[in-house]
């Protein structure tokens, strides 16, 4: 880490850099123990600041959630789907295929077929 990390008084692209690695680590699946923690070896932060950094990096993933183009990522689901079905078949991995296949239909929602 940066040196200029562990400074308490930080400018806003080291603030940044911080969210950014605390939702680097939420990613990871730490728990906020582990999180408050190493802010606080790393950052030299106490466990108040910790939980504002994880709030604020919890913010920027509903920020982040909220600008996704929904048909964008839809068509790029559908993509991967499709790539993941053909390889199925060329390595006759046929429940690769069944699988990508159920995931594509349930993703669309027609998935269930009603009698």
């Amino acid at each position: 880490m940066p040196e200029e990390w562990r400074l308490k008084k930080a400018n806003k692209v080291t603030s940044e850099a911080r969210v950014t690695q605390v939702m680097e680590w939420l990613v990871q699946g730490w728990t906020r123990r582990e999180i408050v923690a190493e802010v606080e070896k790393l950052f030299g932060l106490k466990s108040s600041r910790a939980d504002d950094l994880l709030r604020l990096a919890r913010q920027q993933f509903v920020k982040d959630y909220e600008d996704i183009n929904r048909k964008e990522l839809v068509a790029e689901s559908i993509e991967r789907y499709d790539f993941l079905y053909k390889a199925g078949v060329s390595q006759r991995q046929l429940a690769v295929s069944i699988a990508a296949i159920q995931a594509k239909l349930k993703m669309l929602g027609v998935d269930s077929v009603k009698s």
